[in-house]
């Protein structure tokens, strides 16, 4: 069983968990429990985001054309791996 396999549940349950909850209210929280996020206005702002910069939070894609590029990827862990 595949790790992305396990998690099938996980995304739509945190979309239900946290639907209507303000960023700004989410923030301190995130911060405090240390679970990793980052304010996100256009998808250019990624790969300078501080928190995927400090958690390895990017990882390489390898295009069609053999060039690669950064991808960013979920802020979870699981078993030891990124999903």
């Amino acid at each position: 069983m595949t790790v992305c396999s396990r998690v099938n549940w996980l995304i739509p349950q945190l979309g239900a968990t946290l639907k209507g909850m303000q960023a700004e209210s989410l923030a301190p929280v995130f911060e405090a429990r240390q679970i990793p996020f980052a304010y996100i206005t256009k998808p250019e702002e990624l790969f300078d985001d501080p928190h995927l910069q400090q958690s390895v939070g990017l990882g390489r894609q390898v295009l069609e054309d053999g060039s690669e590029t950064p991808m960013p990827l979920l802020p979870i862990s699981i078993d030891g791996e990124r999903l």
